[in-house]
């Protein structure tokens, strides 16, 4: 289970940086 969360947060945190990267490339 302490896996599975891991592994969520991993997932939202390089959403947000793959996100982040994407409204950087349109701000330019």
């Amino acid at each position: 289970m302490t896996q599975r969360l891991a592994s969520g947060s991993l997932h939202a945190v390089t959403a947000m940086r793959l996100e982040l990267s994407i409204g950087m490339m349109k701000a330019y």
